[in-house]
């Protein structure tokens, strides 16, 4: 039997990328911080299966309500949804787009479709990963929640119901901690979730610091 690989993980961090390396328990522990805010800068990656998280940033969030409960249609759906928008993927640079399920009723689903923007110049390390997911589906947030958080020095969030990512946007504040900036982004993207038939409730909100002084609170 072959033996497992070890599996390093990119994270863009709330100054610059990290490094963290699985543990013999499955977990991960972080290897190096601060890094380089360009990808392509990262040196000295370890050996075996790499794994990239994109950053917020990086990334379009385009949720919304199918009228169907047929999976085989969601792609096609959430393609529709994102030329409405005006939010159109490159063909000629690889696979750009997913569509996850957050949750089903009887003859609706919503989803939230991943637009992923087109990497550019040092968006990519050195070492190609074998596996991309987005930063935001990488956190344990029970429930129905908004999680905020520092990627590369600014402030970004992402809602959550039933501990799926629903939505997430990078804010233009880089303040110490969320300030009124911050926070005005985050209604107005509530209220345009609402809009769309698609209110959240929060019941905890997550502020993760740079600092670590952060922490959940309740709403």
């Amino acid at each position: 039997m072959s033996k497992q690989q070890d599996k390093t993980l990119l994270v863009p961090g709330a100054r610059g990328w990290e490094i963290w390396k699985q543990s013999g328990t499955g977990g991960f522990i972080l290897q190096s911080a601060d890094g380089p805010a360009r990808a392509s800068e990262l040196g000295s990656l370890p050996s075996g299966h790499l794994a990239m998280l994109f950053p917020v940033r990086g990334m379009h969030a385009l949720p919304f309500k199918a009228s169907s409960t047929d999976d085989w249609l969601f792609d096609d759906l959430a393609a529709m949804h994102a030329e409405r928008l005006g939010v159109r993927v490159d063909p000629m640079a690889g696979q750009l787009t997913d569509t996850f399920v957050v949750s089903k009723d009887e003859e609706t689903a919503t989803l939230m479709s991943v637009v992923l923007k087109s990497p550019a110049e040092g968006d990519l390390p050195p070492r190609s990963p074998q596996e991309f997911d987005v930063s935001p589906r990488s956190y344990g947030v029970n429930g129905e929640a908004i999680a905020v958080w520092k990627e590369f020095d600014r402030w970004v969030f992402a809602f959550y119901r039933n501990g799926k990512l629903l939505y997430s946007q990078a804010t233009s504040s880089s303040s110490e901690e969320p300030d009124a900036s911050c926070l005005k982004e985050i209604q107005l993207a509530l209220g345009q979730m609402a809009i769309q038939g698609l209110a959240l409730k929060p019941e905890a909100v997550h502020v993760w610091s740079p600092s670590g002084t952060g922490g959940a609170g309740s709403l």
